[in-house]
């Protein structure tokens, strides 16, 4: 990764994470998906990374956020 970007969390699927990166977005913070699963078996890691003087911020908004529960419009 870049200079300047922060793993602040690692996943088992693919699909936390996305979930996870979108409730960041959602309050303006950017972040970065690296899959590291094997294309074939889906075995492996997904880090998501926000840049450095995010890192808080993404933090606390994690914290609070229940990522579990989907907002049906």
């Amino acid at each position: 990764m870049p200079e300047g970007w922060t793993k602040l969390n690692t996943h088992e699927d693919e699909l936390s994470a996305l979930l996870e990166k979108q409730v960041l977005e959602e309050n303006g913070i950017v972040g970065v998906l690296i899959n590291k699963q094997d294309s074939s078996f889906k075995f492996g890691k997904v880090e998501l990374y926000v840049q450095h003087e995010q890192l808080q911020a993404a933090r606390e908004v994690l914290g609070g956020a229940d990522i579990d529960s989907v907002d049906e419009d």
